[in-house]
């Protein structure tokens, strides 16, 4: 779940770009979700025509996150739809829509795949903003850049990967995807992009003006 800090993030992010659809990919407890929807509220000034739509696999962090919107009352800001992401995307969207803001932080090995179709079908805004949770993944995505692998090969011993209880980690193979969708977001000369080194790596994406 994200932090008190960066779901204020989001809803600095959120009003600032004044966005008005916004799309959520991986809902989880529903906290990034109100934030949100906080921010999509203040921006209206009134009931939505576009709801906040929030993706979520699971189907306990739905009915949570559809409970949390009644229990604030933010019912009429908040549209869940249940299923996997990227059939969610393909199929459960209307075509043509297009979001202002768009939240990814679903399953981490389909990062590359949620970017490339939101691209490729203009499903982001000329002027939308997309941004990535997670692109540090505890650092793990950082010590596979080339020069800090062979930084690291240089000093005695070896550095142990930690989490944030202190607790050696194991590199998984999601690190591996978001390294390699990091790669791909940084070559790609269709879209614009910056990794803040701020929670566990947040990246925001925009379209690259012609």
């Amino acid at each position: 779940m994200v932090s008190a800090l960066e779901g204020l993030t989001l809803y600095w992010l959120v009003t600032m770009m004044k966005s008005r659809r916004i799309l959520e990919l991986g809902g989880f407890s529903g906290y990034s979700t109100l934030w949100m929807a906080e921010a999509l509220k203040r921006n209206l000034r009134g009931v939505p025509d576009h709801p906040v739509i929030s993706c979520e696999l699971d189907p306990h962090y739905v009915q949570s996150i559809r409970a949390k919107a009644t229990e604030f009352n933010m019912d009429p800001y908040v549209k869940v739809i249940e299923g996997p992401a990227m059939d969610s995307l393909k199929t459960k969207i209307e075509p043509g829509t297009q979001f202002d803001f768009i939240f990814i932080d679903a399953n981490k090995d389909d990062y590359i795949n949620y970017y490339n179709y939101i691209i490729d079908s203009g499903m982001l805004s000329s002027d939308g903003l997309i941004a990535v949770d997670n692109t540090l993944f505890s650092a793990q995505t950082f010590r596979k850049y080339p020069p800090v692998q062979q930084a690291l090969e240089r000093l005695p011993g070896t550095l142990p990967e930690v989490d944030k209880s202190g607790k050696c980690r194991v590199s998984t193979g999601s690190a591996d995807h978001i390294y390699a969708f990091n790669k791909v977001v940084a070559e790609d000369p269709r879209t614009e992009q910056i990794m803040l080194p701020m929670f566990d790596g947040l990246t925001l994406v925009r379209l690259r003006q012609q």
